[in-house]
C-alpha cells in the first residue's frame, strides 16, 4: 500500500521489457557458468575486517537513475523514430532519518517528509538508429 501523495508506477519499465530489441538481446544471452561456492567465499570482505571511516556523515544523498527507450511515431517518415528519456532522483535528508532514527518507530508519513523525490521524461526526435548501426558494421 502506497503512502499519501505517492505515485509509483512500473509503465516505464513496462515499455522497456515489452520492446522488440530487448527481446532479441534476451535471446543473445548466455547464463555464466556457475562459480563454485568456496571460490566466492575466499573473495568475501567481512564488515568487521573494514577499516573504520574518518569521514563525517553527509548531510543529504542524492540518487540519480534513468531508462531511454526508442519509438517509431505511426504518423512520420520512413525511418522516423523518438527517443524517450525517463530521468529521475532522489534526495534524502540524512540528517532528519538519523533523528528519526532514534525512535523504536518510525512513522511512515515523517520518513516519507525527508526525501524529495522527482522525475522527468522528455521526447527526442531522431532518425532509425540501425541504419546506422548497419552502416557502421559494413564499414568494420
Amino acid at each position: 500500500m502506497g503512502f499519501e501523495g505517492e505515485f509509483a508506477s512500473y509503465e516505464p519499465l513496462r515499455r522497456i521489457l515489452s520492446n522488440e530489441r530487448i527481446h532479441a538481446l534476451q535471446q543473445r544471452m548466455r547464463i555464466q557458468p556457475t562459480i563454485p561456492r568456496e571460490e566466492i567465499e575466499k573473495k568475501i570482505i567481512e564488515f568487521k575486517d573494514l577499516p573504520k571511516s574518518t569521514t563525517q556523515q553527509p548531510d543529504y544523498i542524492l540518487a540519480i537513475d534513468g531508462s531511454h527507450l526508442e519509438g517509431y511515431p505511426e504518423k512520420g517518415y520512413p525511418g522516423a523514430e523518438c527517443g524517450v528519456v525517463t530521468i529521475a532522483s532522489v534526495l534524502l535528508d540524512l540528517k532528519k532519518i538519523t533523528q528519526l532514527g532514534k525512535n523504536d518507530f518510525i512513522d511512515p508519513k515523517k520518513f516519507r517528509e525527508t526525501e524529495k523525490a522527482s522525475s522527468q521524461e522528455s521526447i527526442f526526435p531522431g532518425v532509425m538508429l540501425l541504419l546506422h548501426q548497419k552502416k557502421m558494421q559494413n564499414l568494420l
